[in-house]
């Protein structure tokens, strides 16, 4: 699944900068729930496992689509809500398959208790509008003015005057933006290797704590919901912390103390027999887990503010690819518990560290408008979105 999560990131990440967000978040969401569905009545494994590859292509386009329909809509002072909050819902599912998995012990009738809710995920259709700077970028201004003036009325405040565009100095391109554009300068070359180093990191330690829970000693299945029970106030703290500190810091901070946490489980006795030992080993994983959560959140807002709008699927959908790839790492590492019990969490919090490193020669974004084409690196006054954003603070 998670070789598919790879391929969809790249792939959909390119169709969506091209072809728009929302076509590609509901025929990729609803490639996932069906196929998912229809997975649990398959008799061959070879067949599932193709299945399981389809379910992993899909997601690659829906949770990047999803998270950069969500901070598109907003100006700078809050896409760390609009993007972050979408993953209340993500833990909310983690939280509830532990509890179904501990009922249901039966997998085909999880797989299709869970994919269910899903085949009637078309009808959101006419609800979720497509992104107003997608729009903008690629020329569509009358209908991006359509639906600012929807939100206007909804939330009963008056459209400004002057019309949506671009600077001067980030007009549209005479062509149409690709992959290679994420190294045309030395600058976007940084921030594109630096980003996808730290969305491998953050992949692999996350799901790597999260796989490591039944390392941990006691009940595989309350280990598995308390490592993920603490996504709750993790992403509570994310999105205080990159309006208070800054998106930057909040990535560093959160991989430097997962790093921590991680070495710390590794000097307390892998004895299951002992209470105080388990609870140990739980405690740090959960403050690793913490940590990375915040640092994940982080850079998902991060990554999306670093590239323009014209690459921001693809910078973003190329990142997550990456962290496809730590995803991919992640059992692996665990495994190596076998030769050394302490081994997986030593990688983690070595390949952490690094990272965190690494991400202190990132700029910081935080209240900063979005730069809309690569013409201009450094973000100015862009949509109407932005400056009002701006001119509400100012008021306040």
């Amino acid at each position: 699944m998670f070789l598919g999560w790879l391929f969809g990131n790249i792939i959909f990440g390119i169709l969506s900068d091209k072809y728009g967000r929302r076509k590609i978040l509901f025929f990729s969401s609803c490639l996932v729930c069906w196929v998912a569905f229809v997975s649990s009545f398959v008799p061959w494994y070879w067949m599932y496992a193709t299945l399981r590859f389809i379910i992993g292509f899909g997601l690659g386009g829906s949770i990047v689509c999803l998270f950069i329909m969500a901070t598109e809509y907003v100006g700078p002072n809050h896409r760390a809500m609009a993007g972050t909050f979408t993953w209340y819902f993500w833990t909310g599912a983690l939280m509830l398959i532990a509890l179904l998995a501990y009922l249901v012990r039966d997998w085909r009738k999880l797989s299709m208790i869970t994919s269910a809710p899903g085949l009637i995920l078309f009808v959101f259709w006419i609800l979720i509008p497509e992104s107003v700077r997608w729009l903008v970028t690629h020329g569509e201004m009358s209908q991006a003015e359509t639906l600012l003036e929807r939100v206007a009325k909804t939330n009963k405040k008056e459209m400004p005057e002057e019309g949506l565009g671009l600077p001067d100095d980030q007009k549209s391109t005479q062509r149409e933006a690709g992959f290679m554009d994420l190294f045309r300068t030395r600058s976007m070359t940084k921030k594109t290797v630096i980003s996808w180093i730290s969305w491998f990191v953050n992949a692999q330690v996350y799901f790597g704590v999260s796989l490591g829970s039944v390392l941990l000693g006691g009940n595989m299945y309350l280990n598995f919901f308390l490592t993920s029970l603490v996504e709750i106030p993790g992403n509570a703290f994310a999105i205080y912390a990159m309006n208070r500190f800054g998106r930057k810091k909040v990535v560093v901070i959160g991989l430097v103390v997962a790093a921590i946490a991680n070495l710390i489980v590794t000097v307390i006795p892998n004895d299951s027999e002992n209470t105080g030992f388990v609870a140990g080993r739980i405690i740090f994983a959960m403050i690793g887990k913490f940590s990375v959560m915040n640092s994940f959140d982080a850079i998902f807002v991060f990554s999306a503010e670093l590239f323009p709008t014209v690459v921001r699927n693809v910078g973003l959908g190329t990142s997550s690819a990456a962290g496809r790839v730590g995803s991919i790492t992640s059992p692996f590492v665990i495994w190596l518990a076998t030769y050394m019990a302490q081994l997986p969490y030593i990688i983690m919090a070595i390949d952490a560290f690094i990272a965190g490193v690494l991400c202190l020669l990132l700029p910081e974004t935080n209240k900063e408008p979005t730069a809309e084409t690569l013409s201009s690196e450094s973000p100015t006054a862009l949509l109407k979105l932005d400056n009002d954003d701006e001119e509400e603070n100012t008021e306040k």
